[in-house]
């Protein structure tokens, strides 16, 4: 899984002829789930009380078949 605060790809494309190359390059040749415009602003502070920087990510898609793509609720489990 690659996940981030913000879409993981330059706009525009750096790369010739390829409009999203990270997500080409994560889901089509690596098999990676990514996870764009995650929000970390409850999280960090609780990790940084909590002085944990370790948690377990749960992720449940919804099941849409033939879909590439669904909406989700990451949960941080400290």
């Amino acid at each position: 899984m690659l996940g981030s605060d913000g879409n993981s790809d330059t706009a525009p494309s750096s790369t010739r002829g390829v409009d999203f190359p990270v997500h080409v390059l994560a889901v089509h040749a690596m098999g990676l789930h990514l996870l764009d415009y995650l929000c970390f602003e409850e999280l960090a502070p609780v990790c940084a009380r909590e002085r944990r920087w370790a948690f377990l990510c749960v992720v449940a898609p919804l099941r849409l078949p033939g879909a590439t793509g669904s909406p989700v609720n990451p949960i941080a489990v400290l």
